[in-house]
C-alpha cells in the first residue's frame, strides 16, 4: 500500500494533490475517477495515520484497506494475527486490500487487475486472492458527529469465498442514511482460516486451536474497540452483523470468551450456530496432505499417500505444508472435499457454545426462498455461464432469457415455476430449519429478541422466479447498494421506488437496533414485536411503488 511522505501538514497535503493528480498518468479524464485524498480526512490510529476520501456524493467519508494486522505470510501462516508494523507517515487508505486467498467464483473477487462486472468470469474455478489480505474499511457520514454507533459487517462465503470489498457490502450508503460507523473486514478463509494439526501445534492453546479465521475477526474487532473514536463512533456501542457463513462465525464470537465485551448487539443474517470438532479438523488436514502427496509425486493415490505421511517427522509434516504457496494449498484443499468450518476447541471458542451464547439484543433475518440460491445443482448452466447472463441482462428492459435457459428439467417433460419454487422450497426449508433452531437457543434467555422475513421478489423475469427473495438478496437492501453487484439486474426502474423505501426502512430499522437494541421506528410504520414463544416475524416487502412491511 503506498505511503505519504512529509514533514508538516501543508507538504503532506500538496503531496496528496500531486498524486492524485499523476496517479492516472496520460489517461486525461480517467484521473478525475480516481479517489481523491482529502488532508482534512487523516484520522490517527494506534499504529499510525490513514487518510481517506469522501465518497457517495459528499455524504460520507471512507478510509479502505487499512492493516489490522501484520500480513499472515511465512512463520506467521497458521498463526494467531500479529499487530501490524507501525507506519511513520500518513498512510493512502482509498482501496480495499487485497481479498484473502481462495478458488475463484460466482460469490468471491475478481481476478487481480479486473474489476468486478467486466463479464470476463474466466477466474472462475482458479486460485485469486493473497495471503497479505489482512484489512479492514471504514466508513462514516459526512461531518464530525461523534459518538455514532458502529456496524462490523462479516462477509459470507463458507469460509472459504467472498471479500469485504464486494461492491455489494460498501458502507457509504448505509452510513449516511443511519448516521452510523460502518466496518468492514478480510479474514482468512479455508486452510489458511481454519486448519488442525499436531504438526504444528507450539503448545500455545490460543495457537494450536486452529480458528485462526476466528482469531483474525476477534483482531479486527479489538481494532476497531481502540480506533473506533477517532472515525466519530463509540466503541461501547459496537453491533456485530454477519450473513451466512459470516453469521457462523458471529455465532462463533457470542461463544468465544475472547471476544467478550468487544461487541453489544449481534444481527444473524441467514446464519446458525455451527463448529466442528478439532478432530474433524485433523481429518481433514491428513486429506489436505494426502492430495499434496500425490500431486507432488510421492505417492499414486490416497492410500499410498497415507503411508507416506506416516513415516514423515512432525517436523518434516510442518515444514512440507508451510513451504507450499497459497496457489497449491488451494488447488489441494479442493480435491480434499468442503473444510470444516469454526472449531468449539475450548479457548478461542467455547467447547459447549450453545451453553456459552453471550446474551445480547439479537436480531436475525432469514429469505423466505433461501433456497433458490442454495440450490445450485438446479443450475443447467455453469456459475461462469449464470455470471455473464445476469451481467447481461438489463433490468429495464425486457429480457429474451427463461426459466428453463437457466434451470434443469426438474420433473419430466419439462421445467415450470411451479416446480422449481417446489424443488427448491426443500431447501429453503432445510436452511429455516437450521436458522430457527439457533434462533430458539438465542431467544430463550434473551427477551431483547427479533426476526425477519425477508419477502422480496419483485425482479423482471425470468429472475424473480430464478432468484425471488434468495439467500443474500436482503443484503443489497440492507447496504442500499442496487448497482455493479450480483443482483443488479434485477434492480430497474420498475421497481425503484418500492425497493428504495424498502431499504430506508430496513436501513432505519438497524439504525434504531444499533442505538438501543429495540428495532422499531415510525419508518416501519408497524410496531415490531420480539421473537418470543409465539415466533413472530416482521415481513419486510414492497409493491414496485411503496414498501409493504406487515408483523405476523
Amino acid at each position: 500500500m503506498p505511503r505519504l511522505h512529509g514533514i508538516c501538514k501543508a507538504a503532506i497535503l500538496g503531496a496528496l494533490v500531486l498524486a492524485a493528480g499523476c496517479s492516472a498518468g496520460d489517461k486525461g479524464a480517467a484521473a478525475t475517477d480516481a479517489p481523491q485524498p482529502q488532508a482534512s480526512l487523516v484520522r490517527n490510529t494506534r499504529y499510525g495515520a490513514v487518510l481517506g476520501t469522501a465518497v457517495a456524493d459528499g455524504a460520507a467519508y471512507a478510509w479502505l484497506g487499512i492493516p489490522y494486522a501484520k500480513p499472515p505470510l511465512g512463520s506467521l501462516r497458521w498463526s494467531p494475527p500479529a499487530d501490524p508494523d507501525p507506519w511513520p507517515e500518513p498512510r493512502f487508505a482509498l482501496a480495499p486490500g487485497s481479498p484473502c486467498s481462495q478458488i475463484g467464483s460466482l460469490y468471491g473477487p475478481p481476478a487481480q487487475g479486473q474489476p468486478w462486472g467486466s463479464g470476463n468470469a474466466d477466474w472462475f474455478g482458479a486460485p485469486v486472492g493473497r495471503e497479505d489480505c489482512l484489512y479492514l474499511n471504514i466508513w462514516r457520514p459526512a461531518g464530525d458527529v461523534a459518538g455514532l454507533p458502529v456496524l462490523v459487517f462479516i462477509h459470507g462465503g463458507s469460509n472459504i469465498y467472498g471479500y469485504s470489498g464486494d461492491p455489494m457490502y460498501d458502507g457509504a450508503a448505509f452510513a449516511s442514511q443511519a448516521n452510523a460507523v460502518v466496518v468492514s473486514m478480510n479474514y482468512r478463509l479455508g486452510v489458511f482460516g481454519w486448519l488442525v494439526h499436531s504438526a504444528l501445534h507450539t503448545g500455545d492453546p490460543v495457537a494450536d486451536s486452529g480458528n485462526y479465521g476466528t482469531l483474525d475477526l476477534i483482531k479486527a474487532l479489538q481494532f476497531v474497540h481502540d480506533n473506533i473514536a477517532a472515525f466519530g463512533g463509540d466503541p461501547g456501542k459496537v453491533t456485530l452483523m454477519g450473513h451466512s457463513a459470516g453469521a457462523i462465525n458471529l455465532f462463533s464470537l457470542m461463544a468465544s470468551p475472547r471476544a467478550a465485551g468487544l461487541f453489544h448487539r449481534a444481527i444473524s443474517l441467514s446464519g446458525m450456530l455451527l463448529t466442528s470438532t478439532q478432530d474433524n479438523g485433523s481429518a481433514y488436514a491428513q486429506q489436505l496432505l494426502q492430495q499434496l502427496a500425490i500431486r507432488d509425486g510421492y505417492a499414486a493415490d490416497s492410500n499410498g499417500a497415507q503411508h507416506y505421511l506416516a513415516a514423515q517427522t512432525p517436523a518434516w509434516i510442518s515444514s512440507y505444508l508451510r513451504s507450499k504457496a497459497d496457489t497449491e494449498l488451494l488447488v489441494a484443499a479442493t480435491a480434499a472435499g468442503a473444510p470444516p468450518l469454526v472449531f468449539n476447541d475450548g479457548t478461542v471458542v467455547a467447547a459447549q457454545p450453545e451453553a456459552a451464547l453471550a446474551s445480547l439484543p439479537f436480531l436475525d433475518g432469514e429469505t423466505a426462498e433461501e433456497g433458490k440460491l442454495l440450490a445450485e445443482n438446479a443450475f443447467k448452466v455453469s456459475d461462469a455461464q449464470r455470471f455473464r447472463l445476469m451481467l447481461q441482462s438489463d433490468p429495464d428492459t425486457p429480457s429474451t432469457l427463461h426459466l428453463g435457459d437457466l434451470v434443469k428439467p426438474v420433473f419430466l417433460p419439462g421445467v415450470s415455476p411451479a416446480l422449481y419454487d417446489a424443488y427448491t422450497g426443500v431447501y429453503t426449508a432445510g436452511a429455516h430449519a437450521v436458522f430457527a433452531s439457533s434462533l430458539h437457543t438465542v431467544a430463550a434467555h434473551q427477551p431483547k429478541t427479533y426476526a425477519y422475513s425477508f419477502d422480496w421478489a419483485r425482479q423482471p423475469q425470468p429472475w424473480n422466479v430464478v432468484y425471488g427473495a434468495c439467500h443474500l438478496m436482503d443484503v443489497p437492501f440492507i447496504f442500499g447498494n442496487f448497482h455493479g453487484n450480483l443482483f443488479s439486474e434485477g434492480f430497474g426502474g420498475a421497481n425503484a421506488s418500492g425497493r428504495a423505501a424498502l431499504s430506508t426502512a430496513m436501513m432505519q430499522s438497524i439504525a434504531a437496533f444499533m442505538r438501543s437494541g429495540d428495532p422499531n421506528t415510525p419508518a416501519l410504520g408497524t410496531a415490531w414485536a420480539p421473537y418470543g414463544s409465539a415466533a413472530r416475524r416482521l415481513h419486510f416487502d414492497a409493491t414496485p411503488q411503496a414498501a409493504q412491511i406487515t408483523m405476523q
